[in-house]
């Protein structure tokens, strides 16, 4: 039970069904379609030589496709034949290598199924490489007989499998740099190299696409206190613990990042000051009710910035922040908004925004 179990999690890892090779196919097409183009130009040779013009042309599919390909990816640009479209000329030239050599023909299967994993997204490529298998063991099993079809099929097969359990090794491990490049290990929340590039893009959606996008920027009151109090062990379940109630409260397009210590910035797409400021003052509610480790006290003061015209990324976290400290600055455990750029601002329309916004934040308090 434990072998299978082990089994199973291996075809089921990560990697299995998804495409772990796709970012870098360009740089492994490069040597393989080079080689491989080259390698066969004999093989096109030998069978021209000696009659076997329609073998010798379906080689010669794959030879020249993976020639220009290899030649186009030398020079940066992109393979002017799909990689997928491949496949077919490989089974064609597989099917013929069959007919005409026997069991030396299957002896291409091996390499041919390795190909559909580099060429093939995902789960196509397992289709791929189990159509060839299916296709080739018809073909030998009429030529060769029953004995030699179920030793090349179960051997196929295992190649198959073994390749699977490499693309789970492979893909969890990609899952795992990633994380670590992308997450602070403590919290799970985003950290701030991947704030600073999902700020940007938010920036740039927002620019072209004319939505409101908001930030609030927040960290525990006191936070030393809990330190100095309950132990570093109580902050740090503290911080995990402000995490889970945010992501509870959060959309899934929403982006939770650690700044740093106990300071946090959730990023709201599509979300006006107005929006943003209920989610501001739900989210402080909820983290003041809930139950926290040692049962310290815990509260959170937040600062809310909505992106304006021409603001820099740079400006809109200074906005958020400095709406964070005036909320300390006034007594902690409150929500306060970015005061406006002095470009965008205007007086009479401002005065009443205010209001209504003041009038928004108290309805959620009650």
């Amino acid at each position: 039970m434990q072998v299978s179990a082990r089994l199973r999690r291996m075809l089921c890892a990560p990697g299995v069904g998804r495409d772990v090779l796709g970012e870098h196919r360009d740089r492994i097409m490069l040597p393989m379609a080079a080689s491989t183009s080259a390698l066969l130009v004999p093989f096109v040779v030998v069978d021209f030589a000696a009659g076997k013009h329609v073998l010798a042309a379906m080689m010669l599919a794959i030879v020249v496709p993976l020639a220009l390909d290899a030649l186009a990816l030398w020079r940066g640009r992109r393979p002017p034949v799909d990689y997928g479209w491949l496949v077919l000329p490989v089974a064609a030239a597989i099917a013929l290598s069959l007919l005409e050599h026997g069991v030396h023909g299957a002896m291409w299967c091996y390499p041919a199924i390795l190909f559909c994993y580099f060429v093939l997204p995902g789960r196509q490529a397992t289709v791929g490489a189990a159509s060839l298998v299916g296709m080739a063991s018809v073909l030998v099993h009429q030529i060769l007989g029953l004995p030699t079809m179920v030793r090349f099929a179960a051997t196929a097969a295992i190649s198959i499998v073994f390749i699977h359990i490499i693309l789970g090794v492979v893909g969890e491990l990609q899952r795992k740099l990633v994380e670590q490049a992308t997450t602070d290990p403590l919290t799970g929340a985003l950290n701030r190299r991947q704030m600073r590039a999902s700020l940007a893009d938010a920036i740039e959606h927002s620019r072209r696409g004319g939505h409101a996008v908001s930030l609030l920027v927040f960290d525990l009151d006191h936070f030393k206190n809990i330190n100095d109090s309950h132990g570093h062990a109580a902050g740090d379940q503290a911080l995990q613990r402000l995490v889970a109630l945010v992501h509870e409260r959060a959309r899934r397009i929403d982006r939770l990042f650690r700044m740093g210590g106990e300071e946090f910035a959730l990023l709201l797409p599509n979300t006006a000051e107005a929006d943003a400021l209920r989610v501001a003052e739900e989210l402080r509610a909820r983290i003041a009710r809930a139950g926290w480790p040692c049962e310290a006290a815990v509260t959170v003061s937040v600062g809310v910035a909505q992106l304006h015209a021409a603001q820099t990324q740079d400006a809109w976290l200074k906005a958020a922040d400095d709406a964070l400290y005036r909320a300390k600055a006034e007594g902690r455990d409150c929500v306060r908004a970015a005061a406006r750029p002095a470009a965008c601002r205007d007086p009479i329309a401002s005065a009443a925004e205010c209001e209504a916004l003041a009038t928004d934040i108290a309805d959620v308090a009650e």
